[in-house]
């Protein structure tokens, strides 16, 4: 009789302390996140202090994802230790998941396998869309440090994902905070920005301010938005109209930026029909909504695919699941920490 196996998945992002259990088929058992405390007013945390409150959290995530799991024997462990698979790319906060993790699979006796928070962010959209494992899609990655678009293919136990497009400065999460920040609300502030939305809406109030166009080409600057939002708050405009107005720029300019990519001469690219969008900000509804409605009016429509939003922001989920794929390949790549 074989034995049921189960995969634990462990992510400490810039404000998230993630912890997932997943199963022999890639259901989600248990996943358990709880937000890093930033002071009202603050625009984030240092390094250090993330990192410190991750240590702390830890304990009781880990407890709180066992026991909804049912305590299962855990057959592996896969952690998220760097923000992207690219030489130098790297954060100190993964850093506490990492130590972590090491002394789990130490004691527990289980191979641990190193991945990236972006391979956990892509695979916990294709957990919604498994089709994409088969076949080359792009990706966009929107979160509070990125605004990337990736040309990616699944590998067996990661994705190669290239990168092709994206902000050369802000990105959309960063763009959100501060002038969500500048508002009042609190930091992150994705969240109660789109509240601030829903709630307009809701009254029937809501009168979307009008931001100047991006000069937008597969890489674009968001800057300058920034000054336009300020500048709008300052004249009178009613928040929730800066809000919406600036989300919808947000959505205008990344779809000139993708569809820049139909002029590329690499036939491989210009032949992809999917899209997923992944990354804490993919979470806003108006956002999906402007974005879906534009990828289907291109000369070349893309099928536009989104993780759950519960599964956009911050989580565990898709680094179990990368564990998971490593365990029942065997995997034994460069980076692998496997104790035997």
């Amino acid at each position: 009789m074989s034995t049921k196996q189960f995969f634990l998945g462990i992510d400490t992002s810039a404000y998230t302390t993630s912890v997932a259990v997943v199963d022999e088929t890639g259901v989600c058992l248990s996943d358990a996140r709880r937000l890093l405390d930033v002071k009202d007013g603050e625009r984030g945390l240092r390094q250090s202090e993330a990192f410190f409150q991750h240590v702390n959290h830890f304990p009781e995530r880990l407890e709180h994802a066992l026991t909804e799991a049912g305590h299962p024997k855990l057959s592996a462990i896969a952690v998220s230790a760097a923000p992207r698979d690219v030489e130098g790319s790297y954060m100190p906060v993964f850093q506490a998941g990492v130590r972590l993790a090491e002394n789990l699979s130490v004691a527990l006796g289980v191979p641990l396998y190193k991945t990236t928070h972006q391979d956990g962010h892509i695979m916990a959209g294709c957990q919604t869309h498994p089709t994409l494992l088969e076949r080359p899609f792009l990706a966009v990655h929107l979160s509070g440090g990125t605004t990337e678009i990736l040309s990616c293919r699944f590998l067996g136990t990661g994705f190669q994902a290239v990168l092709i497009g994206g902000t050369k400065d802000l990105s959309f999460g960063q763009l959100i905070d501060r002038i969500g920040v500048h508002l009042g609300l609190s930091f992150p502030a994705g969240k109660p920005l789109e509240a601030l939305i829903l709630d307009a809406e809701d009254k029937k109030t809501l009168k979307p301010c009008t931001f100047p166009k991006v000069k937008s080409a597969a890489w674009f600057n968001l800057s300058g938005l920034e000054n336009k939002a300020y500048s709008l708050i300052e004249a009178g405009k009613q928040p929730a109209d800066v809000a919406a107005g600036l989300i919808d720029c947000m959505a205008r300019t990344l779809l000139e930026a993708v569809k820049t990519l139909e002029s590329d001469p690499d036939p491989e690219l210009t032949a992809i029909k999917d899209i997923l969008i992944i990354g804490g900000v993919a979470s806003n509804l108006r956002l999906r909504a402007a974005l879906e409605q534009g990828f289907n009016a291109l000369p070349q429509p893309l099928t536009a695919r989104y993780a759950s939003v519960a599964d956009s922001s911050d989580n565990a989920v898709g680094v179990a699941l990368i564990a998971k794929a490593c365990y029942q390949q065997g995997s034994r790549n460069s980076g692998q920490t496997a104790v035997e």
